[in-house]
């Protein structure tokens, strides 16, 4: 495991299969991760994964625990509700920001491991969740963020530990 230098609340974001959990596992331990796919997968709508993430990241904060937020916020303007949602419990606190934003070939990589995965998981609908043509528009628009947004660090993943080839 690689030592990374985090605070208490840790923002791991990114699009779809970009690289996000593989980070979380091999670089962060001792936090409680939520997890917007995990969330989503018990959830009916998107807005309603994106409050239950809401609630379970302030509720982990109230018990003063260690915390990361694994969440596509592709744009930025979905983030302050996150953000503001741990100033409500520890206004105090600083934010630490890691995003992945792969190059398109590193990501299609990724997307062809995951479609393997949902192979395996799922015979009889081989329709894996994200299309290669997703891959170029989630990397087109997704907003990198900025210590204006009330992050302590942003850190980009794969400049830290570029891919393997």
């Amino acid at each position: 495991m690689n030592v990374i230098e985090a605070e208490d609340v840790v923002f791991v974001i990114g699009p779809p299969c970009s690289g996000k959990l593989t980070f979380i596992r091999e670089n962060l331990s001792g936090y409680a991760v939520i997890d917007l796919h995990e969330i989503q997968k018990r959830s009916c709508t998107i807005w309603d994964s994106y409050l239950i993430c809401e609630k379970e990241l302030i509720e982990a904060l109230r018990h003063h625990r260690k915390v990361i937020l694994r969440h596509t916020l592709v744009k930025a303007r979905r983030r302050p509700m996150y953000i503001n949602a741990v100033r409500t419990v520890r206004p105090d606190v600083r934010i630490s920001c890691f995003y992945s934003l792969p190059d398109l070939e590193t990501y299609v990589r990724y997307d062809e491991s995951d479609v393997a995965s949902w192979n395996a998981a799922h015979p009889d609908n081989p329709d894996s969740p994200h299309a290669k043509a997703a891959l170029a528009t989630y990397l087109e628009e997704f907003e990198v963020p900025t210590i204006d947004e009330g992050f302590a660090s942003v850190q980009h993943i794969q400049q830290l530990f570029p891919p393997k080839v």
